[in-house]
């Protein structure tokens, strides 16, 4: 995955990072798995679906890797509003786990949805506020009934 400046009047500018996705990434089916910090500093990438997750910096700091306890098919990631962690979705065999991510791979379970969402799993995701008080959680959930009505 490679990401580039973009300037709305003069296009596209130069490279900012460059990062290499394992072979178990399926961007079709998964998507790239990336977030831009709250400030604009730093960019996180999953190089696969149980990561590791890379932290690059856009103002010449070291590089970091959080590799990622407990996570085995990561989906979605946000930094956390204070810049100190993400919040993560994990597909599970029963749903996803929204749980947030510290960079030291340590994992806390904030929301727990049950239920297969699809041929690409989950829809939930954690969206922090700005002010890093509130979080909405987007869960997609589906229900029906089926009725048989005989001689009608």
């Amino acid at each position: 995955m490679i990401v580039t400046a973009l300037d709305p009047l003069k296009g596209k500018g130069g490279e900012l990072a460059r990062f290499t996705l394992g072979a178990d990434f399926d961007v079709q089916v998964s998507g790239l798995v990336w977030s831009i910090s709250p400030d604009g500093s730093r960019l996180a990438a999953a190089h696969g679906l149980a990561g590791p997750i890379e932290i690059r910096s856009l103002r010449g700091q070291p590089t970091q890797v959080i590799q990622a306890k407990e996570l085995s098919h990561i989906r979605f990631l946000i930094w956390a509003a204070d810049g100190k962690g993400f919040f993560v979705t994990n597909k599970t065999k029963d749903g996803a786990d929204i749980v947030h991510l510290d960079f030291e791979g340590n994992t806390n379970l904030i929301w727990r949805s049950i239920g297969e969402r699809g041929s690409n799993g989950s829809q939930s995701n954690a969206f922090p506020s700005p002010d890093g008080r509130h979080i909405a959680i987007k869960d997609w959930q589906q229900s029906g009934n089926m009725w048989m009505m005989e001689n009608f």
